[in-house]
């Protein structure tokens, strides 16, 4: 293949590079050359590059994937790769780049639209990469595992590669928004941002504290959505229009049609069809009917806005589907044998890690509390002379006040006492390990199943379960709705299980009434 843009710089950096050897001494010196000659070429024809400095991650992702020569042959162009990273000729980042390993996280993340950043950056993504030594140091000074401190440094690579795609620097907002992306693309939000706070602190030469990086991490839940830029001016005057306490969970479901549109190198609500829209709704995730449908009625009130403001026309509108859910599903509380087990673990000997586990359980299974409400409980919510909780609901933006049942009382004194230890946070459950940060949901489902001997259950289960046993009591509807913060009884139905004894009490008697079996 002949290269028209193969320039002298790129000759003199492959023949240093093959005449230092600095490869194993299996690989001929022909072979090596031949395969590196192949690597640029490929580059430099495909996306006109003329010097190893105009290299992007999405062209090595590109030249990877369509590399016809077996792994072991493309791994020779890897170690050419890793030379000119080492060498200056490309960004440091790109040393990441030569191993397939982190390949799938890579080319996930090059779907995040740059247009989502608001603010200018200042940090180089070289300068940035340039810290990865200070911040594993900076961790183990403060105990974080090698676990940890190795998943931290894969959060700043990948970030660097971000950064070098799209010609952008760091900031602390183009953090938040670049985590929270990739908490929705690949789930790592946490343990990748740690030490890209840490790099950007060590960066600009600022002092670093626990204390700021559980500030920032934890404000990145708080962050609204980042529409892109195009989407901005609907989004805010929809917001205006509605007015309603729920928008952020309507939002997130306009997020989605948004993200969906720009994959599809949507720019402007003007370029949607009938047949993206159908597109759209096809590969909907929601794993139930009563879900999907949900999701789809958020859209379609939003597309209709659109409509009324003449952005789309309304037969556009139609192309989503108006099949209102009719799937009933048997609600699912905890069994017998599941609430002995429960109760089992809470009254044993448990360690820290259980001992907060139990206060979890016990707020789930006696007091309600959704497991998202669980994980933001604050102290100053709970009220031990009153025995109340006073807290806003995640889900609604609803303040609720609820009674707060003895041994719950109890649960929560003895975690605070004997295993939350003094740290200056004021969320009620934090890690266990440094930097002692407020839970995630993760550890719901992460939990030694165990110990428990019975059959697998969810916290959501432990809300129904509550539910029920109100109902079972003798509870009206009413009162059910105002514990569980619902707005009105229209939407308790879906956490109550009747059980057999009610089932019965439904039938009518047939006693005096004369029967023949024929």
């Amino acid at each position: 293949m002949t290269s028209y843009y193969f320039s002298q710089k790129m000759q003199d950096a492959l023949e240093s590079y093959i005449s230092c050897r600095c490869w194993t001494n299996s690989v001929d010196e022909s072979s090596m050359k031949k395969y590196c000659n192949e690597f640029i070429d490929i580059l430099s024809n495909n996306f006109k590059v003329s010097q190893f400095s105009q290299l992007k991650p999405s062209h090595i992702i590109s030249y990877f994937n369509q590399c016809s020569t077996p792994w072991k042959y493309v791994s020779y162009s890897a170690h050419f790769l890793k030379y000119l990273a080492e060498n200056k000729h490309t960004s440091a980042s790109f040393e990441y780049m030569t191993s397939r390993i982190g390949f799938p996280y890579i080319e996930k993340q090059l779907q995040i639209s740059p247009d989502l950043f608001k603010e200018e950056g200042t940090v180089s993504a070289d300068s940035l990469y340039s810290t990865i030594d200070s911040v594993k140091s900076v961790m183990k000074q403060f105990d974080y595992s090698q676990v940890a401190i190795n998943i931290a440094v894969k959060g700043i690579k990948l970030y660097c590669l971000y950064l070098q795609e799209f010609n952008l620097k760091a900031s602390i907002d183009s953090i938040y928004i670049w985590i929270k992306e990739i908490d929705r693309i690949i789930g790592r939000k946490c343990h990748f941002g740690v030490g890209i706070f840490f790099a950007l602190k060590i960066a600009t030469n600022e002092e670093i504290s626990l204390d700021d990086y559980v500030h920032h991490i934890h404000r990145i839940s708080e962050r609204p959505l980042a529409f892109p830029k195009w989407a901005r001016s609907w989004i805010d005057k929809y917001e205006d229009f509605r007015k309603l306490q729920c928008l952020h969970t309507e939002k997130s479901h306009i997020y989605r049609l948004i993200s969906f549109l720009s994959q599809k190198n949507i720019v402007s609500f003007e370029q949607i069809t009938p047949q993206l829209l159908i597109d759209f709704y096809l590969q909907d995730e929601h794993s139930t009917p009563g879900g999907k449908h949900a999701s789809t009625l958020e859209v379609k009130k939003f597309l209709i806005f659109l409509a009324e403001n003449k952005i789309i026309r309304f037969s556009v509108v139609a192309a989503l589907p108006n099949n209102k859910a009719n799937s009933v599903r048997p609600v699912k509380i905890l069994s017998q044998e599941q609430i002995d087990a429960i109760k089992e673990f809470c009254n044993s000997e448990l360690n820290t890690k259980d001992s907060r586990l139990r206060v979890a359980f016990e707020l789930a299974l006696l007091a309600g509390l959704r497991q998202v409400d669980i994980v933001n409980l604050r102290l100053e919510n709970i009220s031990p002379d009153e025995m109340t909780l006073t807290f806003f609901q995640k889900k609604t933006k609803k303040q609720i006040k609820i009674p707060l049942p003895e041994s719950v009382l109890n649960a929560i004194c003895d975690y605070l006492e004997t295993d939350r230890g003094n740290y200056e946070n004021d969320r009620l459950l934090l890690g266990v390990n440094a930097p002692h940060a407020p839970i995630q949901h993760s550890i719901f489902q992460s939990y030694d199943k165990t110990k428990f001997n019975c059959s697998p259950f969810s916290m959501h289960m432990l809300r129904k379960t509550f539910a029920t046993s109100l109902m079972n009591a003798g509870v009206n509807f009413q009162h059910i709705a105002e514990l569980l913060g619902h707005s009105g009884m229209g939407t308790v139905h879906i956490y109550l299980s009747a059980s057999e004894t009610m089932l019965r009490d439904c039938c009518l008697s047939l006693d005096g009434i004369d029967s023949e079996v024929v």
